[in-house]
This record gives C-alpha cells, sequence and structure tokens, in this order.
C-alpha cells in the first residue's frame, strides 16, 4: 500500500513533553527559579517563537535566545535592574538542553511502530528540529535502525507544514507516486495539514482529539502504539486484496 512510511520525532516518537519538562525542573532546581511559574511562560514563549521560525523570520539560535530572555524579563519584571542579556539567557538555554537531550524519551510503541513500518515500506523520520538536536533522540530509540532517511530542518532549508519541506523528502525518497506515501505525526498544523497538501496520505496522532476537520487521506488514531496496529491492519489488508 505504501512505498516509504515517513514519521515525525517529536511527540510522535520521541517524549519531548515530559523531556521539556524534567529539563526545566533541573535548571530550576539549579537557579532557584520556581517551576510552577515558569512553566506556563516557557510554553507560551515556546509556542509563539515556534511559530515566528517555521514563517522563516527568525533562526533556532535566535528561538533559544529569546525564549529564555522573554521568560525571565516576565519573571523578575526588572528586578535585577534592567532587560536580561543575551548571554545569560544563552547560558540558561545551554543549561535546559544539557538536561533535556538525554532524557529517556522512546515513547511507548514507538519501536514496534518502526518495525512494522519497516515490514511494510521503507522508512524515514523528518523533523522541524535540526540535527543538532534531534540526532541523539533518534539515536535513543531502539529500533532506529529501520530509519533509511532521517531528514532535519537544517536539511530541507524550511519548515513543516512549508510545501517545500515534503517535496524535499519526496527527492530523497526518490520521487515515489505522492499516494503512496504516508507521514505519522502529532501536530495537526505541521504534520498533517503540511503532507496532505502535497498529497501524501496522514496517520494523524491526536490523544483523543477529534480532527479540527475532516480531510481526505487524513486518519486519525489516539497514540503510536495505535498507529502501530492501524499500519499493520493495512498491511494485511494490502497483502490480502
Amino acid at each position: 500500500m505504501f512505498d516509504w512510511i515517513f514519521f515525525d520525532l517529536d511527540g510522535t516518537l520521541w517524549d519531548h513533553g515530559s523531556a521539556s519538562a524534567h529539563a526545566l525542573k533541573q535548571l530550576c532546581a539549579e537557579e532557584g527559579l520556581d517551576f510552577n511559574a515558569l512553566a506556563p511562560l516557557f510554553k507560551e514563549a515556546n509556542e509563539r517563537l515556534w511559530g515566528e521560525l517555521s514563517a522563516g523570520a527568525i533562526t533556532v539560535q535566535e528561538l533559544r535566545t529569546r525564549r529564555f530572555r522573554m521568560i525571565l524579563d516576565k519573571v523578575f519584571h526588572g528586578a535585577r535592574g534592567g532587560q536580561v542579556t543575551d548571554e545569560e539567557a544563552d547560558r540558561l538555554s545551554d543549561r535546559y538542553l544539557h538536561h533535556y537531550l538525554p532524557f529517556p524519551g522512546e515513547l511507548e510503541g514507538a519501536s514496534d511502530a518502526l518495525a512494522i513500518a519497516a515490514a511494510a515500506a521503507r522508512v524515514g523520520v523528518l523533523t522541524n528540529a535540526p540535527h543538532e538536536t534531534q540526532d541523539p533522540k533518534l539515536a535513543s530509540i531502539e529500533a532506529r535502525h529501520h530509519v533509511e532517511i532521517m531528514m532535519a530542518s537544517d536539511d530541507a532549508g524550511v519548515l513543516k507544514p512549508d510545501p517545500g519541506f515534503f517535496e524535499r523528502a519526496e527527492a530523497l525518497a526518490g520521487h515515489p507516486p505522492k499516494e503512496r506515501l504516508l507521514y505519522v505525526g502529532d501536530s495537526w498544523a505541521f504534520d498533517m495539514v503540511g503532507a496532505h497538501a502535497v498529497g501524501w496520505h496522514c496517520l494523524w496522532i491526536g490523544g483523543g482529539n477529534e480532527p479540527p476537520e475532516t480531510l481526505p487521506r487524513v486518519h486519525a488514531v489516539e497514540s503510536i502504539a495505535e498507529a502501530a496496529i492501524w499500519i499493520a491492519d493495512r498491511t494485511q489488508e494490502s497483502a490480502t486484496a
């Protein structure tokens, strides 16, 4: 049924949410900061800046610096005698990544999904972040040997949901027919909208949420473990058709 099955990484195969919370807690303990006060500010800043990054308005390094500068400006409200410097923001960003990247974040069912996908098709991973952070995550996943293509944002030159991101993946895969490509991801806006726009089949990991809209070729499951079952079922149907 599919020639290639591509997976998103963060939130699909690797538990970014738990890793981020762990890193923030460790950072707050080191710096004497209130995790409960900082966590919602981090989420707000992250979502805003990732939107700017996806639009090409800022770089990854600018995101990392501005994220902590924005947070600390709100936390301290000038109590430190002026705006937080880029140097201080960069230092905290480095400490955050120090705790974030080694986190054992493979999601339950991720390796099963990769193995099942590899039995039915060729397998790739497409991610919006750079190799610097994404390669260590993929390396921590037991079934990583099934992944033939790992395309990060610094390979593509653009970010999801830009059609150019998925077109670059098609080129790396040898331009198979679009109807024989499947993308599995947890973000509706970045993963489903982007892959659907270029004609791929899509499998949304919605965590129990209803899809925001009904789109042809877009299917929904709750978890990566359910995605593995969905892929297995479709493979069996194709083999017996």
